[in-house]
């Protein structure tokens, strides 16, 4: 159902995610000269983006829509606490590109869509009661 603001906020999520990985994410190429150090950076920004396109699906069941939001939102906050740590850990002397700040806008696009659906399910609560 992309015609709701919240389907459009979750895609524009997995974009953010896909420009994230696309990016290389952080100085001097962190994601292409250590592989092996950032798999697990990798497969958590698949499976995030992931669930982000399944839950575009969920829209019969809005509540559950918006335990995944919740539940997204702290795996990319989690997400952002890991790259900090393997690219300090990794690269000492680094600055931040423009890859870095996809995963907080990624945030704020969830945080809208959870907006938006609790909005939804808040309408159709009030056309239940006037029934």
């Amino acid at each position: 159902m992309i015609q709701r603001i919240q389907s459009v906020y979750l895609l524009v999520t997995t974009l953010l995610l896909i420009i994230f990985i696309m990016s290389a994410s952080a100085a001097n190429d962190f994601m292409l000269y250590y592989p092996k150090e950032n798999m697990l950076l990798l497969i958590m920004t698949f499976v995030i983006g992931g669930i982000t396109l399944l839950n575009i699906f969920q829209f019969n069941n809005r509540m559950r829509q918006i335990t995944i939001c919740r539940f997204l939102i702290i795996a990319i906050l989690l997400l952002m606490i890991i790259t900090y740590l393997r690219i300090d850990k990794t690269v000492p002397n680094y600055t931040l590109l423009w890859g870095l700040y996809m995963l907080p806008a990624a945030m704020v696009s969830l945080y809208l869509a959870m907006r938006s659906i609790q909005r939804d399910e808040k309408v159709v609560r009030d056309m239940d009661r006037l029934r």
